[in-house]
């Protein structure tokens, strides 16, 4: 029985350590915030799986691609007027971002909008047609030609952050888990300026 006691402690920690990294962190300055999560993009008959990590910090952001047991596959860090690949050793830049990354790698992603929308917020500056749950939190929003469904929310006091969405275009459809959200001065991993 003592065994089984010290064996039901022990995955009991594993799994309490495993949780330690989930929900929300730090204080929203709406600027600054980081998150990591599971990426599904799917197109036609093509369907990959990769692990996220995103820093935003106000124009500046940085993206990291991995495969699902963590191997690197790309990194991009970029501001509203360009961005830099690396997919090895040697950068690439480009002033088309989401252009870059639909020709070069086949992911259709958004990504002017899409820091907007991982956020649960249309993009200022494109029209939009939501709708809205019941606690006011955004479920459906339509905008610039995409349709992004909010699925599941990490709720913080006033604060609600997406956990779960999907946005689809045509045949092409992201999902992104958001595991973690990071926000304000808790950032650390601001691309440099």
């Amino acid at each position: 029985m003592t065994a089984l006691r010290n064996l039901a402690l022990a995955l009991m920690t594993l799994w309490l350590a495993g949780c330690a990294g989930l929900g929300v962190s730090g204080r929203d300055d709406g600027e600054h915030w980081a998150l990591t999560g599971k990426l599904g993009l799917r197109q036609a008959d093509q369907a990959e799986s990769l692990l996220l990590a995103w820093s935003q910090c106000g124009e500046r952001y940085q993206l990291t691609f991995s495969a699902p047991l963590g191997q690197p596959l790309a990194r991009v860090e970029g501001d509203d007027q360009g961005a830099l690949f690396w997919l090895d050793r040697t950068p690439e830049y480009t002033r088309h971002p989401q252009q870059w990354l639909d020709q070069r790698l086949g992911w259709p992603l958004p990504l002017q909008p899409l820091r907007h929308w991982v956020r649960g917020q249309p993009a200022p500056e494109l029209p939009a047609a939501v709708e809205r749950d019941d606690q006011g939190r955004l479920q459906r929003l339509q905008q610039a030609g995409w349709q992004v469904d909010y699925l599941d929310h990490f709720q913080e006091g006033e604060l609600s952050l997406p956990r779960r969405l999907r946005v689809q275009r045509d045949d092409r459809t992201a999902t992104l888990i958001i595991r973690r959200w990071q926000l304000g001065p808790e950032v650390t991993t601001c691309p440099p300026p």
